[in-house]
């Protein structure tokens, strides 16, 4: 017996990443969960913040 995989459902996401030791030019992390997100279906709910200084 084998259970039926429910239906995709698209989701709002936003994508927050924090650090202490690196920038937006050297840490790519939030670029490609935001990008495989997308590529996933999901929509991304906020545009990209800056820095905090």
């Amino acid at each position: 017996m084998s259970q039926a995989s429910p239906d995709f459902v698209p989701l709002n996401i936003a994508v927050l990443t924090v650090s202490d030791t690196r920038t937006a030019e050297n840490d790519t992390s939030g670029d490609l969960l935001a990008q495989r997100l997308g590529e996933a279906g999901h929509a991304l709910v906020l545009p990209p913040v800056g820095t905090g200084s």
